[in-house]
């Protein structure tokens, strides 16, 4: 027993291997997940940090992906997209794909709009276009409105011209919600030192006045 027990060790690792290619493939599991439930609504947004995400945003994103008159599977998460134990949106795309066979445009983006677009079966320039909306559009613009730009341009006369455009134009200015509060508190305080300013301007041209009545 002792001159086969070598044989035997190599072939139960070799089982092992062969038995265990999940962790090769990252999102595998996932993938099945998301492609069972796109076949039930080709819209789906997690339900985890709903602040993140606006209410309403699966049938607003449903709508605007409905006017490209073609099929559609979108998958919006609010964080964890480049988390090193899931698949990437470029990753996670063609597995979808693969278990739907279907062709149409596929998103894997999260909340604030970064992600992935891509199409299947067509011509159409949807990465670029993708990457258009995120150009055209604030920083802190939401994912339903990304996606209903990112709609808006495909639906161009000229889709190629509308994304040359969108890379001639200047980024848009970054504003953090720090920088906006001081903002918003600095447009106060001048205005309050305006107002308080004609106060005693009024207040002092009325003292005058009486003081010149009274001599």
């Amino acid at each position: 027993m002792r001159r086969f027990a070598g044989f035997f060790a190599a072939l139960s690792l070799f089982g092992w291997f062969c038995a265990a290619p999940a962790w090769a493939e990252p999102g595998e599991g996932r993938a099945d997940l998301l492609a069972r439930q796109l076949k039930q609504n080709p819209v789906q947004v997690t339900d985890h940090e709903p602040r993140a995400i606006p209410e309403g945003a699966a049938e607003r994103i449903e709508k605007a992906l409905s006017t490209l008159g073609e099929p559609f599977f979108a998958v919006v998460e609010t964080s964890g997209l480049y988390d090193m134990e899931k698949a990437r949106p470029r990753e996670l795309i063609p597995l979808l794909h693969d278990r739907l066979r279907k062709d149409g445009v596929y998103l894997v983006v999260d909340s604030s709009g970064s992600g992935e677009a891509r199409q299947y079966g067509g011509s159409r320039p949807v990465e670029d276009a993708w990457r258009a909306a995120r150009r055209e559009l604030p920083y802190d613009a939401d994912v339903v409105r990304h996606v209903e730009l990112f709609a808006e341009i495909l639906r161009a006369p000229d889709v190629n011209a509308r994304i040359e455009a969108s890379r001639k134009a200047p980024e848009p200015e970054y504003e953090s919600a720090s920088e906006k509060r001081d903002r918003a508190e600095m447009t106060a305080l001048a205005a309050g030192s305006v107002l308080g300013g004609l106060a005693m301007i009024i207040l002092m041209s009325f003292t005058s006045g009486r003081k010149k009545a009274r001599r």
